[in-house]
């Protein structure tokens, strides 16, 4: 019995060894979560990176164009981050790098796969945030995200 398992072992180890590192990356981010970020604008993102306060929380997955001309942008959180995604989380770009922003102080956790809000400046989410200072910030910007998801995807 001890043979098969080292021979199990091992075969893993090779299976392992003889992936390309891009599909080992791809494992490690198994249990990481997805997220749409969903833009008006297309964003002009020129790295994978999504950093809050300068630390690296996620990457970019794929960018797609949906219907009515809104971008759809994939991203994965790393996992021990991924609690940082709530219904007032917005993200913008700047300087070719998305960026993680919490609009509200109140927001209410998310299911993996929801539609978070992007911004292709940070002065076009400013303007959202001036414009929706009577409502509560994270309702707005869950809705919007929402609205905007739904319409890329008709």
């Amino acid at each position: 019995m001890r043979g098969f398992i080292f021979t199990l072992f091992c075969a893993g180890l090779i299976i392992i060894c003889a992936c390309s590192s891009d599909k080992v990356e791809e494992l490690i981010k198994f249990n990481d979560a997805t997220y749409n970020v969903v833009f008006e604008e297309k964003p002009e993102i020129l790295n994978k990176k999504i950093l809050s306060k300068g630390f690296e929380i996620g990457s970019i997955v794929s960018q797609k164009l949906g219907e009515n001309n809104l971008v759809i942008v994939k991203i994965s959180i790393k996992k021990d981050m991924k609690d940082l995604i709530t219904s007032d989380t917005a993200f913008y770009v700047s300087e070719g790098t998305l960026i993680y922003k919490k609009l509200g102080a109140n927001g209410a956790p998310v299911e993996r796969g929801t539609a978070v809000l992007g911004f292709s400046s940070k002065s076009s989410m400013y303007w959202f945030q001036t414009r929706n200072k009577i409502s509560e910030l994270s309702d707005a910007a869950i809705i919007k995200a929402r609205e905007l998801y739904e319409k890329a995807n008709q």
